[in-house]
């Protein structure tokens, strides 16, 4: 399986108990839109939920054999689009109490159309999830940024002062 860059809530009862900016991994990414400090857009295109990926490799753990189904390596994307502009914006409308911490929605920069043929098809054919049964780009936008901020209450009552650091200090 070979997904690309991963987004997504973490596992409840997840916890980082003191400020560790590396410990959310690709999730800094989309929790970097909620500071004003440059742009603040992943690099990439293609994006996947870490719960449809990891809902993918059970599954294939139980598949049938290559044998039957042909060789099994799978990249696997989300079939919906992951326009960045669109995810500061789904933020703003469902926490308009962060509006003043939000990235400019209009600096996301411009992709070249996707080169990246992935088949879902195939992936479901191997595995049997359906392409119709992926979280959509709002979805995964929405719950990561509500686990994102819960991490950040936790770390705010505990007393630790909060500042979302430059992406490139974790080589992104």
């Amino acid at each position: 399986m070979n997904p690309p860059c991963l987004f997504g809530p973490f596992i409840p009862g997840f916890r980082i108990p003191k400020p560790d900016y590396s410990a959310l991994s690709t999730n800094l990414y989309i929790y970097h839109f909620l500071t004003k400090k440059g742009r603040a857009f992943p690099k990439v295109q293609q994006t996947a939920d870490i719960r449809d990926v990891a809902r993918i490799h059970v599954e294939a753990l139980t598949s049938a054999l290559e044998s039957s189904v042909g060789r099994k390596r799978l990249l696997i994307a989300s079939p919906h689009n992951s326009n960045f502009k669109e995810a500061v914006l789904f933020i703003a409308d469902a926490h308009p109490e962060l509006r003043d911490r939000l990235v400019d929605a209009n600096t996301e920069p411009q992709f070249p159309p996707n080169r990246l043929q992935i088949d879902l098809k195939r992936v479901e054919d191997v595995t049997g999830v359906k392409v119709d049964s992926y979280y959509t780009w709002k979805e995964t936008v929405l719950d990561t940024i509500d686990s994102l901020l819960a991490v950040e209450r936790s770390w705010v009552s505990q007393g630790y002062e909060v500042e979302i650091p430059a992406l490139e200090d974790y080589g992104l």
